[in-house]
Formats: structure tokens, sequence, C-alpha cells
């Protein structure tokens, strides 16, 4: 299964990544992302926050 990002921004020369979930259900940050981008952040957006 591949990684994606749904959505990346950049505030402040920090990078942000987000993933979408419509359900409950966990999601891991892409390993490569993390590696990549040792600054930035990644967050889970779903239907509670």
């Amino acid at each position: 299964m591949g990684a994606e990002i749904d959505y990346l921004g950049k505030r402040q020369g920090k990078l942000f990544g987000f993933e979408m979930k419509y359900g409950k259900r966990g999601a891991r940050p892409p390993k490569t992302f993390l590696s990549e981008y040792e600054n930035a952040e990644w967050r889970v957006v779903n239907e509670e926050n």
C-alpha cells in the first residue's frame, strides 16, 4: 500500500502534512515524508477534530 499525504502546507518555513480520514480508523505518517523532512509535522484530520 502506498503512502500518501492529502494536503501539504507550509507556514513560517515549516512543512505540515495532513491525512484526511472520514472514520475513526487511525493512520500512520509516511516514513519517507518524516525522514526526508525532519522538521515537518504530520496530522490526521477526521470527523472528531
